[in-house]
């Protein structure tokens, strides 16, 4: 049953980043950028409470309920929004915002929840092998989603087609720009067909499954409760993401700016920069289990880590197109196959009834690690002259120290044990 759960992952996720993409071009086209940042900025601060009242929503009712009913409100939103536009032939920019803040608190949900339900349904020892193939299949998703959108935002002609071709197929390749009622229109049957695709999910739970009752705050502090117990988890979930932080900020504050300032660059170069990211982020999803084989889960993220680390650092001290695209190449690598050790840890060790709460407790400290630096780098020194190599350098000594916590954090973990160990062996 795992295929109808990536299906519906990967077609809802396809017209998702379409959505995604779509909104803040058309912003920027019509010079409204600026209002654009700031919706992004409030929803954005308005998620650090969202996600985790999201968790709470995912432990409390079956993940297979909250799958369905979470796409059918947004459909029921986003064809909405649509249908007025077809009526009226536009739509207001408050509701092109709301669809934006709807689809970004979707993920909030979304994400926790899926995890959730596919480790309710997958056996444990195939927790590696599941993580591997969500990590395939998200950068396929946004690889084809990015794809899709250049193409049916900027619409696609071909003059002087030949006459066998007209004669063959009976058409002329030619696409014409979407306008967004379209983009929401499709986005919007995407979830009819994900809700449809998940309602036919027949399983028997694979790990023990209860659901508790209490209220919210009842609820969270079970999860507190049991991460107080846990103080090498709350290590490993808070600090093992940070390159996950590292690369969103890179992406979307520094890039345009490191580009055009230290590199001396333009859009073709932010292109191939995003294809070896995904490149590299692909690779890692095949090889990296085999690639650390003979390594514990501890180990193998420290080492990537590092790498990790070591890149930002490169970057900020050296220049070169060259140098930049082995960076995102290095980092896409890292990123992925830190994600994919990291999910099969949490999995292993976090009780299913615990992990969407748990997720969202290590989702806040991302949103808020994220949304500092960003504030932090949108500052006028960072963003004038070659000042923009600084964060890379500030990020690469996060990254590292990061790595450090968790290697001191579990050699502590392993010395207490050989005492421990040692103490039971006298007695």
């Amino acid at each position: 049953m795992l295929w109808l759960l990536f299906a519906a992952n990967i077609i809802s996720g396809i017209a998702q980043g379409v959505s995604m993409l779509s909104i803040p071009w058309y912003f920027a086209r019509n010079n409204h950028a600026a209002d654009f940042n700031f919706a992004y900025a409030f929803i954005t601060l308005f998620t650090l409470v969202w996600g985790v009242v999201a968790g709470g929503l995912v432990d409390r009712w079956p993940r297979k309920q909250v799958f369905v009913g979470t796409s059918l409100v947004q459909a029921a939103i986003l064809l909405a929004v649509s249908s007025l536009g077809y009526a009226t032939g536009a739509i207001p920019d408050l509701l092109i915002i709301a669809i934006f803040a709807t689809t970004l608190l979707g993920y909030q949900i979304h994400y926790p929840n899926l995890y959730a339900f596919a480790q309710e349904i997958t056996p444990p020892q195939h927790y590696a092998r599941l993580t591997s193939q969500l990590e395939i299949t998200g950068q396929c998703t946004s690889i084809l989603s990015g794809a899709l959108a250049a193409l049916l935002l900027s619409g696609c002609g071909v003059e002087g087609t030949p006459a066998w071709w007209q004669e063959a197929c009976g058409f002329s390749p030619v696409i014409h720009p979407w306008s967004l009622e379209e983009v929401f229109a499709l986005d919007g049957l995407t979830y009819l067909a994900a809700a449809g695709l998940i309602s036919r999910i027949r399983y028997v739970a694979q790990c023990p499954t209860r659901r508790e009752t209490g209220n919210f705050g009842q609820r969270m502090a079970s999860c507190l409760g049991y991460l107080r117990r846990q103080p090498m988890l709350i290590v490993f979930g808070s600090f093992s993401n940070v390159v996950f932080v590292a690369v969103s900020v890179e992406l979307h504050t520094l890039m345009p700016t490191y580009l055009l300032n230290h590199l001396k660059s333009g859009p073709l170069l932010t292109g191939a920069a995003q294809a070896l990211f995904a490149g590299g982020a692909l690779l890692a999803g095949i090889i990296i289990r085999r690639l650390f084989a003979s390594r514990s889960t501890q180990q193998a993220i420290i080492v990537l880590m590092a790498l990790a680390g070591g890149s930002f650092a490169l970057v900020a001290l050296g220049s070169g197109a060259f140098l930049f695209c082995v960076f995102c190449f290095v980092t896409g690598f890292a990123n992925t196959g830190i994600r994919i050790f990291r999910m099969t840890y949490l999995l292993k060790q976090v009780p299913n009834y615990l992990m969407g709460r748990i997720n969202s407790v290590f989702t806040l400290t991302n949103t808020s690690m994220r949304t500092l630096f960003s504030l932090l780098f949108s500052q006028a020194y960072f963003t004038t002259g070659t000042h923009i190599t600084v964060p890379f350098l500030i990020i690469g000594v996060y990254v590292t120290g990061s790595a450090m916590i968790i290697m001191l954090a579990t050699g502590r973990l392993s010395a207490v044990r050989s005492e421990q160990l040692a103490v039971s062996s006298k007695q």
